[in-house]
């Protein structure tokens, strides 16, 4: 139970973060749209281009700013999301590292030995099981047969 309301937690979190990078994506874009569109207005008045490629840039701006609410939103609910499975009101969540600046995992050179994987505490756990597991088994078998007591006597 324990381990599924983590496992929870960290999908959310790094869904909230991959909509984190979304929403600056989002901004930036509107930005450059914005940029766009001022060099496309210039130019009009300039008479290098015409009124049609002023409204498309000023329609591409529109749709730009149009995704930043919706993300926000989407944010909000991750956060929602992430305050009620740790069990607190919905609040604002405390950012980490950007997904992009999260460190990998190390690289395992190539040629190490197979026996390293038993030094693992895992590793070593599910033999200690296996081990246990084994000789219940051997418990149960030995209970399939009948005891009967072997004693003689002798009479003279």
């Amino acid at each position: 139970m324990l381990s599924t309301v983590v496992s929870n937690v960290a999908i959310a979190y790094f869904q909230m973060r991959e909509l984190d990078s979304e929403l600056d994506i989002s901004k930036e874009t509107l930005a450059s749209r914005n940029e766009s569109l001022n060099l496309t207005q210039t130019l009009l008045n300039g008479g290098a281009t015409g009124l049609l490629d002023v409204r498309q840039a000023e329609q591409l701006v529109e749709e730009a700013a149009e995704t930043i609410p919706n993300t926000e939103r989407q944010i909000g609910v991750q956060e929602d999301l992430i305050s009620a499975l740790i069990g607190d009101n919905p609040h604002s969540i405390a950012r980490g590292q950007a997904l992009t600046e999260q460190p990998a995992p190390p690289e395992v050179p190539a040629g190490l030995p197979s026996r390293l994987l038993e030094r693992r505490p895992d590793i070593r756990a599910a033999e200690q099981q296996l081990a246990a597991a084994t000789a219940d088994i051997g418990v149960a078998r030995a209970q399939l047969f009948p005891s009967l007591p072997l004693t003689g006597g002798a009479e003279s």
